[in-house]
């Protein structure tokens, strides 16, 4: 049965770094579990905020969250807070040549996480991917996207073909990460409002989301292996876009 993400109701989120985030974004926590002997200064911060806070030994955590890297910290969170295109429009507009990144199918949760921490980074307007056939948010992609993708504006939505046309109608240019590109991402104008598409690890773009770009990148490869991960080429391209607006 595929998951609906408006009815993910709690998630677990573990590891020292993105509970911190959580907490500085005001992610609404609902309880945290600690090892017997985790002592930092989170606790203080935890028990100030009046949060119900449990010492539970190690394999206790390893179960609940599914992996033996929790940093002897988790947390269950309520429902993550997605947003709407609007609010994402309405952030675009303070800048002069915002950025918006668009995933067509990315199902890994751990390059989903990645790509949400380089987008963070990078100062993204907002991210915007199909409700189908892509990885729900979960504890595994917090912990990838080390607790950065609480400071995004995210956006699920069922027809990613539309949202792509009505951002072009906003005045952005739809351009595409593809690697049967003539042009190396480089030697592209990507000072302009841009919307970044990147497409799955196996498949990469669709053909009717490439037929809707305003033009194609790619990123060229002198060795064997044809292509980066997605997470990775996600990466370089939108700190090249971040380089042109800030350091050309």
């Amino acid at each position: 049965m595929e998951q609906d993400s408006t009815e993910i109701l709690r998630e677990i989120i573990f590891g020292r770094k993105v509970v911190s985030e959580a907490l500085k974004a005001g992610k609404y926590i609902e309880e945290v579990y600690l090892s017997k002997h985790f002592n930092d200064n989170i606790v203080r911060e935890i028990k100030a905020r009046g949060i119900p806070l449990r010492r539970v030994s190690e394999d206790t955590l390893s179960f609940t969250c599914g992996s033996r890297h929790h940093q002897g910290i988790i947390a269950v969170t309520s429902t993550f807070p997605f947003s709407d295109i609007e609010e994402i429009l309405a952030e675009s507009l303070k800048l002069s040549y915002p950025i918006i990144l668009v995933l067509d199918e990315i199902v890994d949760p751990y390059n989903l996480g990645a790509i949400m921490r380089s987008a963070e980074g990078a100062g993204v307007s907002g991210v915007i991917m199909s409700e189908r056939r892509t990885a729900p948010i979960t504890g595994a992609v917090v912990k990838a996207s080390t607790g950065a993708i609480f400071h995004l504006k995210i956006v699920r939505v069922k027809n990613l073909l539309a949202s792509l046309k009505n951002l072009k109608k906003k005045g952005f240019w739809i351009v595409g990460a593809h690697m049967e590109s003539d042009k190396e991402y480089f030697k592209a104008d990507l000072k302009i409002p841009l919307v970044l598409v990147v497409g799955s690890e196996g498949k990469g773009l669709r053909d009717n989301i490439v037929k809707e770009c305003d033009f194609l990148v790619k990123i060229p490869m002198l060795g064997k292996i044809e292509s980066l991960n997605v997470s990775v080429a996600t990466a370089v391209i939108l700190f090249e876009a971040l380089k042109q607006r800030f350091y050309q």
